[in-house]
């Protein structure tokens, strides 16, 4: 069996429109994080059309991938605006 490490979570946190997206990119390779959750982009893929309609569709998503890669022991980042608990 594979040993598993703790995972190391990347928090790039900011008030909505505040560069979030550009700086994780500009750092992406840098920190070699392959994986990255954002809430606002789950629900543009879950409905281009209206995305405020899914946000809480988006969350549960969310959560639930952040549990799958603590469980499978990935190291991850995640964008947010820390309005909820949720990143936390």
């Amino acid at each position: 069996m594979k040993h598993k490490h703790n995972p190391i979570l990347y928090v790039f946190a900011g008030n909505n429109g505040s560069g979030k997206s550009t700086i994780r990119n500009l750092l992406i390779d840098k920190i070699g994080v392959e994986i990255n959750i954002d809430p606002d982009a789950i629900s543009r893929r879950i409905d281009p059309i209206n995305p405020e309609s899914k946000r809480v569709t988006a969350g549960k998503e969310v959560i639930k991938s952040v549990s799958r890669y603590i469980e499978e022991g990935r190291d991850f980042s995640i964008e947010t605006t820390l309005a909820g608990g949720n990143a936390i």
